[in-house]
């Protein structure tokens, strides 16, 4: 079939419409995959992690202290002794802080562990008088993205370990029951634990208060949360 100039043309344009439609398709469904193929990296804030506030009916529940100290790549922290600007200084971390007053609060950020990894926060509280009163630590994804202000830890053993009850990242729930017995409370994946008891120090009474919070997945402990205050 023969065609006039002008038919030739249109029929030139259609034929480009047409391409152009189906690359601009290709590249859409391209970018899609790609898109949906695409992993996104966990996020790591040099900032504490967050864990849920717990208050039950029965507060303390729990007959005796349970964590005051944990030790992890050769630093020894001690609740309520550990000084954290000194431990800053030490290993040459970044000191954040932020609040006023009674809400003033200091922490540090640290990264360790061999074959799993696993991001670490001390924090001091403005009653606390610069000494490490909390720490939080969680597994972390081998490709997490850490934020440059958390400081590597030399590996050593890899495992972070409290004391007295010892704890780790990485135990069954199971054996974490064995060791603390029931919760004061549970909220979906997350476990709590509650001691406090009274103690005379220079012939005043004071109250020791000592909380452990557990994130549970697939009946494995990933993170944890530990406070330790004693206060008049």
């Amino acid at each position: 079939m023969l065609l006039g100039r002008n038919e030739s043309t249109i029929l030139c344009m259609k034929l480009g419409v047409l391409f152009v439609s189906l690359l601009l398709t290709a590249i859409a469904v391209e970018s899609t995959q790609s898109a949906s193929g695409h992993e996104e990296r966990e996020r790591i804030t040099w900032a504490p992690a967050k864990f849920p506030t717990f208050n039950p009916k029965k507060e303390w529940t729990k007959p005796k202290v349970m964590v005051t100290s944990f030790r992890a790549e050769g630093l020894i922290v001690e609740l309520e002794k550990t000084d954290i600007r000194q431990t800053a200084k030490r290993y040459q971390a970044e000191l954040g802080s932020g609040g006023d007053a009674a809400d003033f609060y200091q922490w540090l950020c640290f990264v360790g562990g061999s074959k799993e990894r696993w991001a670490l926060w001390l924090g001091s509280g403005e009653i606390d008088g610069d000494h490490v009163s909390d720490f939080s630590v969680k597994r972390i994804d081998s490709k997490a993205d850490v934020d440059s202000k958390c400081k590597p830890l030399l590996s050593v053993s890899g495992e972070l370990v409290t004391s007295p009850s010892k704890i780790r990242i990485g135990m069954s729930e199971s054996d974490l029951r064995l060791t603390l017995g029931e919760p004061t409370a549970r909220r979906g994946n997350f476990l709590y634990y509650a001691h406090s008891h009274d103690l005379k120090l220079h012939d005043e009474l004071y109250t020791l208060m000592n909380t452990v919070t557990i994130e549970i997945k697939n009946g494995v402990v990933t993170a944890m949360s530990v406070w330790k205050s004693t206060q008049s």
